[in-house]
């Protein structure tokens, strides 16, 4: 006896789903004000390193 076929689902809700697209979600559409990126260390102390060491190029380890 062939198994009966899979339920079909529910129907979707448009309004339901636009309801939470624009509500739990809303802040990922909407423009975030430009915060100042994590800046390194290195160029966030004025001078020093993460280190607190005078100010060297990176290449030095």
């Amino acid at each position: 006896q062939p198994a009966p076929p899979p339920p079909s689902p529910p129907p979707p809700l448009p309004r339901i789903i636009r309801h939470d697209a624009t509500t739990s979600t809303h802040d990922l559409y909407i423009p975030r004000p430009p915060t100042p990126k994590p800046v390194r260390p290195e160029t966030r102390d004025a001078g020093t390193t993460t280190a607190g060491l005078p100010k060297k190029p990176l290449c030095v380890t």
